[in-house]
C-alpha cells in the first residue's frame, strides 16, 4: 500500500510539475507573440494567416481578380500604367489607349508568356499578330494558369466575343500546370477522368483563405502566429514554411486532361465553324539547357495533331537560332536578368517572331485554301 501511495505522489507531482512547465511555457510565447505584435503594428488578436498574406496570388499578384471559374483572372479596365492597361473581361489592350471588345476578332489564350509579362502593351505576339494581320487580336491570358485553365478561359468567352479564330498557346510548363488544385498561391480548377470522361473540380473554384485543407492542420493554426511565422523567417526557414501552403498536386495525368479538354474545345469550335489553332512555347532556359523537348509535350502535340488541330512548335526554329547562332541571339528575344544570365519572359523581338510563326501559319492555310502555294 505504501509503495502504491508513493507512486500515485510521484505521478502527481510529475503531472502537476509538467502543468506549470507547460503554462509557463505558454505564457512566455503568449508574452513574446503580444509583444512583437505591438512592436511590428500587428493588432494583437491574431485576425488572418499570415502566411496567405504572403503567398496568396490575390493578395501578391494585385493586377489579378478572384473569378469563380478560372480562379484568377487579370482585372478589367485598369488604366494605363508600368506599359500595361486592361479593357472589358480582363483583356489585354495592344495599345496605351483602351478599345471596345469587338466581336468577330481573334481571341488567344495562355499563360504569361501569351498575357506578356515584362514587355508593354504593344510588345506582346498577340499584338504584334494584330500589326501583322489588320485585324483584332484580343489577348485573354493571364499569368501562372495551366493548359486547364487557358482552355476554359476560351469557353468562357465564345458567347461573348463570338471570335472568328481561336488561338490556344502553352507554355510547356502549363502542361504539369494541370496537375496542380492550388498553384502559386491560389486555388484553381482541376479535372479527373473518370470512364474516359472529364470530371470538373473545384467549380466554382474556392477563395484561398488558408483553410487546414489548403495549407495542412500545422500552417493553418501555426500561420497565424507572428511569433512563429518571425522564427522561421530568422533561422532560414521562411521559403519552406510558406511553400507548402504555394503548390498541391492532385495526381492525375496533365497530358490525358489535356487532350480531352482540347477535344472538348475542338468540337464546340468545328460546330461554330471557328478555326483553332494551337502553339508549344518555351522559356530561355529550357531552349538553351534542354537536349530535347520533354516526352509528355511530345506526346501531347502528337494528340492535337491527331485531332486535326493545327499546331505550331517554337521549339525547333529557338533550338536551331541557340544551335546555329550562339546563345547571345537567342538572349535577344528574352528578357534577360541576373547580368544576362537568367531568362525572363519573351521581348519584344521574340514576341514578334512568335507572331510571325503564327501568321505563317495563318498565311499557309488561307493559299491553300485559295489553291495557290
Amino acid at each position: 500500500m505504501t509503495t502504491e501511495v508513493s507512486r500515485a505522489g510521484v505521478y502527481r507531482s510529475l503531472f502537476v510539475n509538467s502543468a506549470l512547465v507547460c503554462a509557463t511555457l505558454a505564457g512566455t510565447l503568449s508574452v513574446l507573440e503580444l509583444g512583437l505584435r505591438y512592436v511590428h503594428g500587428e493588432p494583437l488578436i491574431p485576425t488572418e494567416n499570415l502566411i496567405v498574406r504572403k503567398v496568396g496570388l490575390l493578395r501578391v499578384h494585385t493586377a489579378n481578380q478572384y473569378d469563380s471559374l478560372l480562379g484568377w483572372v487579370l482585372k478589367e479596365n485598369m488604366p494605363y500604367s508600368g506599359g500595361m492597361s486592361t479593357g472589358q473581361y480582363g483583356i489585354r489592350m495592344n495599345a496605351r489607349e483602351t478599345r471596345p471588345i469587338p466581336r468577330g476578332a481573334v481571341l488567344t489564350s495562355g499563360d504569361s508568356f501569351t498575357a506578356g509579362s515584362e514587355v508593354e502593351n504593344h510588345q506582346t505576339w498577340p499584338a504584334h499578330l494584330e500589326k501583322i494581320l489588320g485585324v483584332p487580336v484580343l489577348n485573354a491570358a493571364t499569368g501562372a494558369w495551366g493548359s486547364d485553365q487557358i482552355i476554359l478561359r476560351v469557353e468562357q468567352l465564345l458567347q461573348k466575343v463570338s471570335p472568328r479564330m481561336v488561338i490556344v498557346s502553352f507554355l510547356v510548363d502549363d502542361i504539369e500546370r494541370t496537375n496542380f488544385r492550388i498553384y502559386g498561391g491560389g486555388n484553381k480548377p482541376y479535372f479527373t477522368v473518370v470512364g474516359g470522361k472529364l470530371l470538373h473540380h473545384n467549380n466554382p473554384v474556392p477563395v484561398f483563405s488558408g483553410r487546414a485543407n489548403e495549407l495542412g492542420l500545422l500552417r493553418s493554426v501555426l500561420g497565424y502566429s507572428l511569433l512563429v511565422n518571425w522564427t522561421m523567417e530568422r533561422i532560414g526557414y521562411a521559403n519552406w514554411w510558406r511553400d507548402g501552403a504555394v503548390y498541391v498536386k492532385v495526381g492525375i495525368d496533365p497530358v490525358a486532361v489535356s487532350s480531352l479538354l482540347m477535344k472538348r474545345l475542338k468540337e464546340q469550335l468545328d460546330r461554330d465553324g471557328v478555326r483553332l489553332i494551337f502553339i508549344l512555347q518555351y522559356g530561355g532556359g529550357q531552349i538553351a539547357t534542354w537536349n530535347k523537348e520533354p516526352d509528355y509535350a511530345v506526346e501531347l502535340f502528337r494528340n492535337f495533331l491527331a485531332m486535326g488541330i493545327e499546331c505550331i512548335n517554337t521549339w525547333p526554329t529557338l533550338k536551331r537560332i541557340r544551335d546555329e547562332q550562339g546563345e547571345d541571339p537567342l538572349k535577344r528575344l528574352y528578357v534577360m536578368h541576373d547580368k544576362n544570365r537568367l531568362y525572363g519572359h519573351m521581348s519584344d523581338a521574340g514576341n514578334r517572331l512568335v507572331a510571325e510563326l503564327v501568321a505563317k501559319q495563318i498565311g499557309q492555310f488561307q493559299r491553300l485554301e485559295n489553291g495557290t502555294r
